[in-house]
């Protein structure tokens, strides 16, 4: 049965950079981080790296710690509650940052981003679509 989405936002991203990238906030407390990072439906949590985390204050080791693996490395991150804001959506949401700080790729994953929003995606016009869950 077909089914049909209302996606109010559209965002148009740059098909000459690697990835498909939103511009988001991050709020912890009262300071806030303005990035653009790319969305990865591989990746199963976001991974911010270590210096986005510090910025806003955070003591990264604070966090709960985990130890990752895919399926060629190993790396060891800490979570911490953040409030995730992309065209007008906030999120708040468990983020994990490297205790690593010479790791330098960040990616918005499935758990705290993507399982937050409706999202739909037209490559061939390098259009992402996106909704609030419950919208």
């Amino acid at each position: 049965m077909a089914q049909e989405l209302r996606l109010p936002f559209v965002h148009v991203y740059q098909s000459r950079l690697p990835g498909i990238s939103v511009p988001i906030l991050i709020t912890r407390d009262s300071s806030t981080v303005a990035l653009v990072l790319p969305i990865d439906t591989g990746a199963e949590y976001c991974f911010f790296e270590r210096s986005i985390g510090e910025q806003p204050g955070l003591t990264i080791e604070d966090g709960n710690y985990q130890g990752v693996r895919t399926v060629n490395s190993r790396f060891d991150v800490y979570g911490h509650e953040v409030t995730i804001s992309a065209f007008g959506i906030e999120m708040v949401s468990t983020v994990y940052f490297y205790a690593d700080p010479l790791i330098r790729r960040s990616v918005l994953g499935r758990r705290g981003c993507l399982d937050r929003v409706r999202l739909g995606l037209i490559d061939h016009f390098c259009e992402l679509h996106l909704a609030a869950y419950n919208d």
